[in-house]
């Protein structure tokens, strides 16, 4: 089965050249991953490209070929070339948002090592995603709503993440936030983002402060494979019609199942099973990742900062 493979330089990298690819295919030949022909396909000259190999790639070839790219920090996808998707399921903290809500939080009340470590232990999948939920949010009882409001009021999406959502709307796939975090928040990021429905845990607030409880059932990994397999069933479609993208532990069943799971910045957990992962890009990598006649439309960089080109073939040596 052929696959497309997509190398985006980040803006920390220097341009990406021929060489590049070379040194990839020498790698994916070394693996048994032949080049279905040799031709380069420039997304964007310098920025991104693609060529045809014929297999999925074995995680031990994941593995070099992110040693080998990773001091141009130089991210790649392997995604299978017939890939359309119908179902986009995201994580939220730390993925469509660059915070993690509850370490922010508990700044404002000089708790933020304490309530980071067990965010922390909870991404590395050291203690259960319930657990880690209960024991932070009994830390930051008392926080008022106000504080939780202004919160609210200033999160915004990471870069790409608006574009990457309106993209797939406008091509008809379904996008749905699930997080481990709280409605109270994900509510006014699927607004910004245009996500067509949201679910995340409930926060428990009495006379305009936190009590320190969460309101059952908590949400967590189970939850979130949960409502993907909920929508499969409602759309009428099958898993590996469907992207999912995270960064913790909590998100791996959902990244594992779908057609095409993505690390974002990924914890250790994740990085080690999931073989398409953004390290170094932002959500605009995903774009050039999907645009081998997936969509009829791609966000691939924001015209205000960058110039896209005009796709160009070449044949390498």
């Amino acid at each position: 089965m052929s696959h497309i493979l997509t190398l985006v330089a980040s803006n920390q990298s220097p341009e990406l050249t021929e060489e590049h690819f070379d040194t990839v295919i020498s790698h994916c030949t070394r693996h048994g991953v032949q080049i279905a022909d040799k031709q380069l396909l420039w997304l964007e000259k310098g920025k991104a490209g693609q060529i045809h190999v014929t297999d999925d790639a074995p995680m031990d070839l994941v593995r070099q070929l992110r040693e080998s790219l990773a001091g141009d920090k130089i991210d790649f996808f392997i995604v299978d070339k017939g890939f359309k998707p119908k179902l986009f399921v995201a994580d939220m903290e730390s993925t469509i948002i660059p915070n993690e809500i509850l370490d922010d939080l508990a700044k404002i009340y000089g708790i933020e090592d304490k309530v980071k470590n067990i965010t922390e232990r909870g991404m590395r999948g050291e203690i259960t995603f319930a657990d880690s939920l209960r024991e932070r949010i009994a830390l930051l009882t008392g926080i008022t709503e106000k504080d939780l409001r202004e919160k609210r009021n200033s999160l915004e999406p990471n870069p790409g993440a608006q574009e990457f959502v309106q993209t797939l709307n406008d091509n008809g796939v379904t996008c749905v936030l699930a997080t481990g975090g709280f409605t109270y928040f994900s509510e006014r990021i699927a607004k910004l983002c245009n996500f067509d429905d949201h679910h995340a845990n409930v926060l428990d607030i009495e006379n305009g402060k936190l009590t320190g409880k969460v309101i059952n059932p908590i949400l967590d990994s189970h939850a979130k494979v949960f409502f993907m397999d909920q929508y499969v069933d409602d759309l009428g479609i099958k898993h590996n019609q469907c992207i999912t993208i995270g960064d913790g532990a909590n998100d791996l069943p959902m990244l594992e199942k779908a057609g095409l799971g993505i690390g974002y910045h990924p914890k250790p957990a994740v990085e080690e099973v999931i073989r398409n992962c953004i390290f170094y890009g932002d959500f605009n990598t995903v774009g050039y990742a999907l645009s081998h006649n997936t969509m009829k439309s791609v966000n691939l960089e924001n015209s205000t900062t960058q110039q896209k080109s005009e796709p160009k073939s070449m044949i390498l040596g």
